[in-house]
């Protein structure tokens, strides 16, 4: 874009006034997408926990279970963060907490 253009561009206020809308939409999707994102993540993790539960009712004591189950999803998904073993236990906590 030419320096000309874009200094006309930026002084005609019809055009200033609908990049400022564009930009609060962006926003505004932005912030719902996050919103979503956050929201699926919880009941995944509200998922994961009450399944851990199960699994570990039919566990063994100490063969392993989180650190095979951590071991696994890191193989898999090398992108995600935090520690393993807590990943696996949390979810399990606040699921039995609350039910």
């Amino acid at each position: 874009m030419s320096n000309d253009l874009r200094d006309r561009l930026s002084i005609n206020s019809s055009y200033r006034s609908w990049l400022e809308l564009l930009k609060t939409k962006l926003r505004t999707v932005q912030q719902k997408t996050a919103v979503a994102v956050n929201s699926a993540l919880l009941h995944f993790y509200w998922d994961l926990g009450a399944e851990i539960i199960e699994k570990q009712r039919f566990a063994a004591w100490g063969d392993g279970f989180l650190v095979q189950l951590s071991s696994d999803l890191i193989s898999e998904f090398p992108e995600m963060k935090g520690k393993p073993p807590a990943n696996g236990v949390l979810p399990a906590c606040y699921a039995e907490i609350i039910l």
